[in-house]
């Protein structure tokens, strides 16, 4: 069941429960210890980028990647990279990483976010499996409104399926996203309660 399509796909908790009560039925004693955790600097020089891991949003509990590139022409476009379905932020197969990295060379500074319920933003925002939910529209406006701020350049939204409907129905309702890419759009209205099969 955990191999399914990122929507319908379930977590084994039963699973990770009986690998948890299994460690804590262990002797006293068979743990090791780990050595004092130190703080790093999380940023990644890519050469033509830093990336570095960001949260934003109402009490920042929306999580994302920023890469800056080190030469970004002046009025240079930034690109906000909605999830699509429920794949975390890197998108199938890193392909959100590497056109991330791709537009740095160019000198075009992204967000590769991660929506309510998805990857590393906090689970308790969202409903994972609901790739259409109205909360990633809102999420998609938020993170627009962030990369606007920190590169206070022009924003373009692009998604893949139900990332491009996300990124159509913020741009409908947020005037400052200054264009669009949209790949794979399946859906232009979506009704709450619709089935995600549904796009099949």
């Amino acid at each position: 069941a955990m191999q399914r399509d990122s929507h319908p796909a379930e977590v084994p908790q039963p699973a990770f429960d009986r690998i948890i009560q299994w460690t804590r039925a262990l002797p006293a004693g068979t743990a090791m210890s780990a050595p004092p955790m130190t703080r790093i600097d999380a940023s990644l020089d890519t050469g033509s980028a830093r990336e570095t891991p960001i949260r934003f949003g109402s009490e920042e509990k929306l999580f994302g990647v920023l890469a800056m590139p080190t030469r970004r022409p002046p009025g240079a476009p930034a690109v906000v990279m909605v999830n699509t379905s429920a794949n975390p932020r890197w998108g199938n197969v890193r392909v959100a990483v590497e056109m991330a990295r791709s537009l740095a060379a160019d000198g075009i500074a992204t967000l590769r976010m991660d929506a309510s319920g998805m990857g590393d933003t906090a689970l308790d925002t969202g409903t994972v499996g609901r790739p259409y939910a109205e909360a990633v529209t809102a999420d998609v406006m938020q993170a627009a409104a962030e990369l606007h701020r920190r590169t206070r350049g022009p924003v373009v939204v692009l998604g893949i399926c139900s990332g491009a409907y996300h990124a159509l129905q913020a741009a409908c309702r947020d005037p400052a996203i200054a264009g669009l890419v949209l790949v794979n759009l399946q859906r232009f209205v979506w009704r709450e309660g619709d089935p995600p099969d549904i796009v099949r």
